[in-house]
């Protein structure tokens, strides 16, 4: 994928003229490319795609919008562990379609709600241990690169527009972003915090987490912020609801 085009197949009304349109934040969508085509299924390639790391698509046939916007990140897994996520719906969420390819020994850690604890899902032999597991947008894991390479991935899929809420309970979970976005968890995510909760995000470079406790002025002096792909831990005490809205274009 990091030197070939990126192909989007899309169906417009026959006899309207069509645009595509680009967007690494959901907030603005320059336009990539328009025409007019009588065919049933147009396929266009976006040969600039190895260029950007993150980008969103969506269509549009004079005042009608594709039905839904679609989009791929591609990441570097580093040596040693990170927080990941999937901020994409994919017909198939298994960790085998997800990452495949990955070397041996590569682990992804999903925390157990129920049971308080870790589970740990092992490439060996060349294959996920448990291949179904899965995972899903506004879920998240700790995924360990044995090295000594960083290790390319790319998650795509479709953006999801609707029903963009999940519940935050109490205790310590993990948590990621229902859309692709970076920023602040309060300001710019809207994350539900609430007096004494506790975040938790994992520096790749030192390989040790930085504790933000909500409400206190290091918070301010130093908030938690995501990029796309990244999942945290929250320690909260009470339940509440984590809504999240599209960014107005």
């Amino acid at each position: 994928f990091q030197h070939v085009p990126l192909l989007l197949a899309f169906a417009p009304p026959a006899h309207l003229r069509f645009e595509v349109a680009a967007s690494a934040h959901l907030r603005s969508w320059p336009r990539l490319d328009q025409g007019k085509s009588d065919v049933t299924l147009v396929s266009w390639a976006d040969t600039d795609a190895p260029n950007h790391p993150l980008r969103f698509y969506r269509v549009r046939a004079e005042s009608l919008r594709s039905r839904n916007l679609v989009g791929y990140l591609s990441l570097d897994l580093p040596k040693g562990l990170c927080m990941i996520a999937n901020p994409f719906h994919q017909p198939d969420h298994s960790v085998a379609a997800l990452f495949p390819g990955l070397p041996e020994g590569t682990s992804l850690c999903k925390f157990d709600t129920e049971l308080f604890r870790l589970g740990n899902n092992l490439v060996k032999g060349g294959r996920w241990k448990n291949p179904d597991d899965t995972l899903s947008a506004g879920e998240g894991a700790i995924i360990f690169n044995p090295g000594p390479d960083e290790q390319p991935i790319v998650l795509c899929g479709e953006i999801l527009e609707r029903n963009l809420q999940c519940a935050t309970l109490p205790g310590f979970a993990i948590y990621s972003s229902l859309l692709p976005l970076a920023g602040r968890l309060d300001h710019d995510l809207g994350f539900p915090f609430e007096s004494g909760d506790v975040v938790h995000t994992l520096d790749v470079v030192s390989q040790k987490y930085i504790v933000h406790h909500f409400g206190t002025p290091e918070w301010d002096d130093h908030p938690p912020r995501v990029t796309p792909g990244e999942s945290f831990w929250v320690g909260k005490s009470t339940m509440n609801n984590w809504i999240q809205r599209l960014p107005a274009d």
